[in-house]
C-alpha cells in the first residue's frame, strides 16, 4: 500500500503516477478509515487532485469513499480535501462534476447528525452547481441544494451563508423558476427529508429507467425554498 502511494503521489514518470493511481482506486474500495492507510489514501488522492491527475478518476473514488458513513469524519476532517473537491467540481463537467458534489453531499451527513464547517471554496462550488441551468444537470443541481440545506444546520455555517449574495441569488432563481424537468421521484417528501444514501439511490433508479414524463420541477422548487427559508427566514432582498 505504501508503495502505490509513493509511485501515485511521487513517482518520476507520469505513466507510473497514473497507473499506481487506477490501481489505489481499485483498492480503494476495500479501504475505510478504521483502517491505518486510510490517510495515506487520501493522500495520494489530495495530491493527485493538486496535480491535476486523473481528476475524474479520482473523484469517483472519492465520492464512493464518501458514500460509506464511517469513511464520513476522517474525510470532512483530513486538510484539503473539502476544498479540492469543490476546485475539481468547478474544473471538470458532467459525471466528473456530479460526483465531486455527492462527495460533498455525503460529507455533510456527518455519522452523529451533524455536519462540516464549510469553506468560502466549498460553498463556491456548491452555489455553482446550484445555479446550473441544463436538464442534463438536475441530479447535480439537487445534490447542490441538498447539501446547502444540511450545511445551513449548522449555525456558523448559516451565518456565512446570509451574507453570500451568490448563493441567496442562486437559491432564489431555483424557487421562482418555472420551466419544465424530467420528473425523478413520485415523492417530494422523501426527497427533502431522506439521507444522501436514500435520495441517490431513488435518483438513479429513475433516471437509470430513462422516466419521460414531464412534470412541474416540485422538487427542486421546494427544495430551495426550503433551504432560502433556513438561510434567510424573513424576506430576502436581491443581491
Amino acid at each position: 500500500m505504501n508503495t502505490l502511494v509513493n509511485l501515485a503521489t511521487y513517482g518520476d514518470h507520469e505513466d507510473t503516477q497514473t497507473s499506481a493511481l487506477k490501481v489505489l482506486r481499485r483498492l480503494s474500495s476495500f479501504i475505510d478509515s478504521s483502517m491505518s492507510c486510510h490517510s495515506h489514501l487520501l493522500l495520494a488522492f489530495l495530491k493527485a487532485l493538486a496535480c491535476k491527475k486523473s481528476t475524474i478518476q479520482v473523484v469517483a473514488a472519492l465520492k464512493d469513499q464518501s458514500s460509506k458513513p464511517l469513511n464520513r469524519n476522517s474525510m470532512a476532517q483530513f486538510p484539503g480535501i473539502m476544498d479540492a473537491l469543490g476546485d475539481a467540481s468547478l474544473e471538470i463537467e458532467d459525471e466528473g462534476k456530479s460526483n465531486a458534489i455527492k462527495a460533498l453531499l455525503f460529507i455533510s451527513y456527518l455519522n452523529d447528525g451533524s455536519t462540516y464547517k464549510v469553506s468560502e471554496t466549498v460553498l463556491r462550488a456548491l452555489t455553482a452547481a446550484a445555479g446550473l441551468t441544463k436538464t442534463k444537470d438536475i441530479l447535480t443541481r439537487f445534490a447542490a441544494i441538498k447539501t446547502i440545506k444540511k450545511l445551513a444546520s449548522r449555525e456558523e455555517n448559516r451565518k456565512m451563508m446570509e451574507s453570500d449574495g451568490a448563493l441567496i441569488n442562486a437559491l432564489k432563481w431555483t424557487a421562482k423558476k418555472t420551466t419544465t424537468i424530467v420528473t425523478i421521484t413520485d415523492s417530494l417528501t422523501e426527497l427533502l427529508s431522506a439521507s444522501p444514501d436514500d435520495m441517490l439511490g431513488t435518483l438513479m433508479e429513475h433516471i437509470a429507467e430513462k422516466k419521460e414524463r414531464v412534470v412541474s420541477d416540485e422538487v427542486l422548487l421546494a427544495l430551495a425554498d426550503a433551504t432560502l427559508l433556513m438561510i434567510a427566514p424573513g424576506p430576502v432582498e436581491d443581491q
